[in-house]
């Protein structure tokens, strides 16, 4: 292989990483955040050029009946893919994992 962009693919290895450890930073920060809002009973906070908002998300534990039709869907949508290879998009973009 001929002019592999090597300082371009380590450069992406170090922002990759560094991205991964502050996602996990910033998730405990915000967990932090999230619960002094509640023991204050705020919905949101301005500080430091931003607003901080605690935000409220339900999530269902659905039934099994419910859970089978998402499958079936799945299914579905597989068999649509093969059987129209022709009905799709491509989009191009790199991933890197480390190793």
């Amino acid at each position: 292989m001929e002019n592999v962009p090597l300082t371009e693919m380590h450069r992406y290895a170090e922002i990759q990483a560094l991205i991964k450890a502050l996602e996990v930073e910033r998730s405990a920060l915000g967990a932090t955040i999230v619960t002094w809002l509640a023991e204050n009973s705020l919905k949101s906070i301005d500080s430091e050029g931003f607003r901080f908002t605690k935000t409220d998300r339900k999530i269902w534990d659905y039934p099994q009946s419910v859970r089978d039709l998402e499958d079936s869907l799945k299914r579905e949508k597989r068999s649509f893919e093969l059987n129209n290879p022709d009905q799709n998009q491509t989009i191009s973009f790199v991933t890197a994992k480390s190793i």
